[in-house]
């Protein structure tokens, strides 16, 4: 059966009398809070509050942004205004859709004010749905399946998977201490980009810009930036201009965690290379078989400009493309060094 919309009609039922102002804004308020916590969007926020006030018998005017709802209540010649701090949540579109139900509920006069601000707390305390083991390997199918998605292979899905368990793993520490851990996306996207660095430096071929992408696919705010233009399509612009910078900002975060994991999986790799190149008597450069896997490895995590890459394709042999790529990665002299300790003259490298 279909269910009407409580924002447009509702069957008529005999009013028992409005409830005592103070009992309804505590439970305008409950609900406020509840349906922002769960991502309503500000003008359907406004419009269900607003419907609910006018079953009870108020007059209210509300005005909801991103992190605060505030209200105007008054019944006859006393009059209430609320502000409501609110941090905005994660949506969860269960309980939005049983919140749903129960506004449906209050307009219709199917239940009262009480048994009405009881329901919204069961709502708000019940335990998840899926537990947080399945939630974490969500992440992880989303991830890898993403990358099948732009185009990769399946080392993309296997490398994706993992960075997506470890965003689901951060994910769920951030969750338990939100207050300590403010910098969820920047963190998660610097340990995907680290992680995407180091799976390319030792699996080849490997698509970086797969990887990386398919590896944060869980952080884009595509619903954040989807709601603040249909706000400011609806014209209710103070909320949508703060959801869209907010979301833009996001963007800006994710992109500073994955320039900074690159650049310091970067570095990792010149060390370990480094460390190989003192510690073992045959090194990937010195070993002309393997010298083409070592070039290949560097050129998967190399961010360098289309002339760059240009230049790298038209060097003549290996000797020449391994020059290129450790200019770029700042790591000749540590690699001198090492070929000036184990000099090979029939090695034409050397020449």
């Amino acid at each position: 059966m279909k269910r009407n919309n409580i924002l447009t009609s509702h069957p008529h039922v005999p009013d028992a009398g409005p409830p005592p102002l103070g009992q309804g804004v505590q439970f305008l308020e409950r609900l406020g809070r509840a349906l922002h916590r769960y991502g309503l969007p500000s003008h359907r926020l406004e419009e269900a509050l607003d419907a609910v006030a006018q079953r009870l018998g108020y007059h209210a005017q509300f005005f909801a942004t991103p992190t605060a709802v505030f209200a105007t209540v008054s019944q006859g010649g006393d009059e209430r205004t609320v502000l409501i701090r609110v941090d905005p949540g994660e949506t969860q579109l269960e309980k939005l859709s049983l919140l749903d139900e129960l506004l449906s509920d209050v307009v219709s006069g199917k239940v009262g004010v009480a048994e009405a601000s009881a329901r919204v707390d069961a709502i708000v305390w019940a335990r998840p749905r899926y537990g947080r083991r399945l939630v974490i390997l969500a992440f992880a199918l989303a991830s890898g399946t993403a990358a099948l998605f732009f185009g990769g292979g399946w080392r993309e899905m296997a490398v994706c998977a993992v960075i997506g368990l470890a965003t689901g793993l951060l994910g769920w520490l951030a969750a338990s201490a939100p207050r300590r851990f403010r910098v969820f996306e920047p963190a998660a996207a610097f340990v995907a980009a680290l992680l995407a660095s180091a799976a390319g430096a030792w699996v080849s071929p490997l698509s970086m810009y797969v990887t990386t992408c398919a590896g944060l696919i869980i952080l884009l705010p595509g619903l954040s930036l989807t709601v603040a233009i249909h706000e400011l399509v609806t014209r209710n612009l103070a909320a949508g201009t703060v959801r869209l910078t907010y979301a833009l900002f996001t963007f800006l975060q994710i992109g500073f965690g994955v320039a900074a994991g690159l650049k310091v999986g970067s570095w990792s790799l010149a060390e370990a290379l480094h460390l190989l190149t003192d510690g073992e008597p045959r090194t990937l450069l010195e070993d002309p078989e393997a010298r083409p896997i070592l070039i290949n490895r560097l050129a998967s995590m190399v961010m360098a400009t289309g002339e760059e890459r240009q230049a790298l394709l038209e060097a003549p042999g290996y000797e020449g493309r391994l020059k290129l790529l450790l200019r770029q990665l700042k790591v000749g002299l540590s690699l001198a060094d090492s070929l000036a300790r184990h000099p090979r003259p029939d090695d034409p490298a050397l020449n």
